[in-house]
């Protein structure tokens, strides 16, 4: 009898387990543009950050329903780079390797890790790395330039 008892738990446990995770839901969003995307229903859920380049290009954003967690990333111009560069601070080299930077599910345009120096990993990103100074761009926002291209990654941790 305890011998069924225990598999009936390890059942349950693992049923609910499974719910749990089915819970979790994310959901991915292209624009051409920031101003698509500032003018889309997501922006006006606050899922799109208002800070947001107008000037951005094919923009993806994923977010988790659950944890507020959002991911973009898109094109951004070196002279809108710049502009957005000054609402940022540029991250140490120790706040680098403390971050944790959750990945979004199912999607083959993040990247699968952070290196700073060359030569880079190939499934790495190069990239230069910001947080938000606070003013215009939130604190908890970390903004990667990959280096070489016009791409930009952002992150924004549950608050």
């Amino acid at each position: 009898m305890q011998r069924r008892e225990k598999k009936l738990a390890r059942v349950s446990i693992l049923a609910t387990s499974l719910l749990l995770l089915a819970c979790s839901e994310q959901f991915n969003h292209t624009y051409k543009s920031g101003a698509d995307a500032l003018s889309s229903d997501e922006a006006r859920r606050g899922l799109v950050p208002e800070w947001l380049p107008r000037q951005a290009a094919n923009i993806r954003l994923q977010y988790d329903s659950d944890t507020n967690e959002r991911w973009l990333r898109f094109r951004l111009p070196a002279d809108e780079r710049a502009r957005l560069t000054t609402h940022l601070q540029p991250m140490s080299e120790k706040e680098v390797m403390g971050l944790r930077i959750g990945s979004p599910r199912n999607v083959d345009w993040w990247f699968d890790g952070l290196i700073q120096q060359q030569p880079a990993d190939d499934p790495a990103l190069n990239a230069e790395l910001f947080a938000g100074a606070g003013d215009l761009v939130p604190r908890r926002a970390v903004i990667a330039f990959e280096r070489g291209t016009q791409e930009t990654f952002v992150y924004l941790p549950s608050e």
